[in-house]
């Protein structure tokens, strides 16, 4: 119990520690990130994967030259996704094979084969996704990658994904957000949960990114 307890605390520590360095900031986590950390730690996220996605989404910021002080765990949450999906995906082939997979990252070549089962996806009701992955692969294929442009064009798949929810859905996240944050603000907890919902499809049906900042 006692070595359970130390283990939580050094998830949270760990990554609190991560954050609060990138912003260079000595303000606490605020309650969605704590709530995140904590649906990480539930899901068994292994802590180097958390920090391996936190390190690509850092990346991403000085690439793009954010400020250092807008870095959120409720930002960056889709890196520490994508790096577990990763880290999910070499698992299952090391244990198919029995041989550490080769880690090919976010090559056009390697998007291109994930996106394009999506641009006829089998779900009919993913159907209207389609016309924007077929849009992601047209920029994979340039020469060079408007990087920015794949980033635009996953937004757009997140507010279709938030479009084509269902009442249950949208009530589940709702009612899982409810039980671990207090906000009073009914526009916070609307753009709260429409980005859980997001996430949540995503994950149910195996819906790629397009960036390859996430891989």
């Amino acid at each position: 119990m006692a070595a359970e307890r130390t283990n939580r605390e050094k998830y949270f520590q760990t990554i609190a520690r991560f954050v609060l360095t990138q912003r260079r900031s000595s303000l606490l986590l605020t309650p969605h990130e704590i709530y995140l950390i904590d649906r990480w730690l539930s899901q068994e996220i292994p802590l180097r994967v958390v920090l391996d996605g936190l390190q690509r989404a850092v990346d991403y910021w000085q690439v793009k030259k954010k400020p250092r002080r807008s870095f959120s765990l409720v930002k960056v949450e889709r890196f520490v996704l994508a790096a577990y999906q990763a880290y999910r995906e070499r698992q299952l082939g090391k244990s198919r094979r029995g041989l550490s997979s080769e880690k090919t990252g976010g090559s056009p070549v390697k998007l291109r084969q994930i996106i394009a089962p999506f641009v006829h996806p089998h779900q009919k009701r993913l159907t209207t996704l389609g016309p924007y992955f077929r849009e992601a692969l047209a920029v994979l294929n340039q020469d060079e990658v408007d990087e920015a442009g794949l980033e635009e064009i996953d937004e757009k798949i997140d507010r279709q994904l938030v479009m084509l929810a269902t009442a249950e859905e949208r009530e589940q996240v709702m009612a899982e957000l409810q039980a671990t944050l207090s906000i009073k603000s009914k526009q916070k907890m609307r753009q709260l949960v429409d980005r859980a919902l997001a996430k949540y499809l995503r994950h149910k049906f195996k819906i790629p990114y397009c960036s390859p900042y996430l891989y």
